[in-house]
């Protein structure tokens, strides 16, 4: 078996500000098994669970094993108020905060049956999903602190899922709400339930597009993905339509959707990334231009301190996986971690959402290779600070027609600032000039004017648009090193 690529580097050896880099990974240690859980979480003291296809794991903050339990389950891992671990598999195990099991509730003895939770309700109890149609299993049932069933109900329509397939239960005060990947394996569906087991709705039978696992905003809305491209907010108790907003950029396939204590939902596009922040009202905040960052996401967490989007993504079309942190103020990138190759193959980051230290300083994540893999690895990074310079960003004030203020930042102070306009997105190049070969936002972008900033890089154009100007796209870009904005639709 291969060495551990790093032995619980200390996390006082990365620097007493922030770290850098690679140089963000506190420590990593290996797993006896060869595939990772999809899901992580930390308790209130700092321990560390997480799981493989052997069993659970216990984890001092230092990266310490502090106990391991054989067949402990393989799917979300959730704790109870006492500090019991809860866990599941062909098994709903839960096991006490020393490793010991304190109960078994033997409910299928098919770990693909399992397409839901186990998860502790507001309430205290555990709630999770079987395959009914096809594993003659419960279809959604609760238990009691003790593992005693409270109920079960076979769902309408009765569940019936793509093997394998497994994700958090979430829950509103008087209600949860689970999401299941059909057995056709088109869009997951999502019922919602009291907790006495009566269904409330399914997007199936209100002919909801869901396109995503269901997530519970600050206001108790239940938020899907509209499609690809979008994104809706429903009622909690039937499933109404409250608001659908589309991508500004029109989006390819959006994946990561995490939410804020404020209600500001983030959203990142699969193949581009391209990060889109809404409002509450579904309006958007900001949006990044299509291309401006290269690589992939896999999906986007907000971390407990709220000073960082935490972006997973990589492991495939050639590249290995790396963490990004973004800030959620405008989207900029405040840091990047590359992992390296393991043995030659990329490493995959198989984590649905990052596990956070109490005080929110740490992301905990688990890897593997994307070959044959004979171990998987539970890594600590350093989410804090910033390694990267802000990038610019382009704000836009008041209405068109009318007064209309644009502002740019991160500018070079005193430095002349480009500003083009376009009817269309798209990504092409700038044809003549000092930039010339710049990647714009636009297929054909056009000069509109140029403006000077200040001493502190802020660029500020205020003037009335005629109603022949509305209806275009504004971008800026620093004449001096070249950097380009987001892209913006006058108002």
């Amino acid at each position: 078996m291969r060495k551990l690529l790093l032995i619980l580097i200390a996390a006082a050896a990365a620097s007493p500000i922030f770290a850098q880099g690679a140089d963000r990974i506190l420590w990593s240690v290996q797993t006896d098994g060869t595939i990772p859980n999809a899901f992580i979480t930390t308790a209130p003291d700092g321990t560390i669970y997480a799981a493989d296809s052997l069993g659970l794991y216990a984890f001092d903050p230092d990266g310490a094993r502090r106990w391991f339990t054989a067949s402990a389950g393989f799917a979300p891992i959730s704790l109870g108020a006492d500090g019991t671990i809860y866990t599941g598999g062909a098994l709903i195990t839960a096991v006490n905060p020393d490793g010991t099991i304190k109960w078994v509730f033997d409910a299928n003895d098919n770990p693909f049956c399992l397409l839901a939770g186990p998860n502790v309700g507001p309430d205290g109890n555990i709630y999770a999903v079987q395959d009914f149609a096809i594993c003659d299993g419960l279809g959604a049932f609760a238990l009691d602190p003790n593992g005693n069933l409270l109920w079960s109900d076979p769902g309408s329509p009765q569940f019936i899922s793509f093997p394998g397939s497994s994700g958090n239960i979430v829950f509103t005060p008087t209600g949860l709400f689970a999401g299941v990947i059909t057995n056709a394996g088109t869009s997951p569906v999502t019922w919602a339930y009291d907790f006495d087991g009566s269904q409330r709705w399914s997007t199936a039978d209100l002919g909801l597009s869901a396109g995503s696992m269901p997530f519970v905003d600050p206001f108790n809305r239940i938020i899907f993905r509209w499609g690809q491209v979008g994104i809706q907010a429903v009622s909690e108790q039937d499933g109404d339509i409250q608001w659908i907003s589309t991508h500004p950029h029109g989006g390819s396939l959006l994946t990561g959707i995490t939410i804020e204590s404020t209600g500001n939902i983030y959203v990142c596009d699969w193949l581009d990334l391209d990060l889109w922040a809404l409002e509450p009202d579904g309006s958007t905040l900001w949006s990044k231009a299509p291309g401006q960052d290269d690589g992939l996401c896999n999906d986007i967490s907000i971390a407990p301190t709220e000073s960082v989007l935490v972006l997973s993504g990589g492991g495939s079309f050639g590249e290995s996986g790396e963490l990004r942190g973004y800030d959620p103020a405008d989207g900029s990138l405040m840091w990047e971690v590359p992992f390296p190759l393991l043995d030659g193959q990329l490493q995959l980051i198989w984590t649905v959402e990052p596990a956070y230290s109490p005080d929110g300083s740490v992301a905990y994540i688990t890897t593997r290779d994307t070959g044959d893999p004979e171990f998987s690895i539970v890594h600590a990074v350093d989410i804090t600070g910033r390694d990267i310079d802000p990038e610019p960003t382009l704000t836009i004030t008041g209405s068109c027609p009318g007064p209309v203020t644009v502002e740019v930042t991160q500018m070079t102070p005193s430095g002349r600032v480009a500003l083009l306009r376009s009817d269309e997105l798209g990504d092409g190049f700038l044809q003549r000039g000092p930039c010339a070969g710049t990647r714009t936002g636009f297929d054909n972008p056009v000069l509109q004017t140029t403006i000077r900033a200040d001493q502190n890089g802020v660029a500020t154009l205020s003037r009335s648009f005629p109603p022949a100007a509305c209806g275009f796209y504004i971008q800026a870009i620093d004449a001096t090193t070249c950097a380009t904005t987001n892209v913006v639709p006058l108002p």
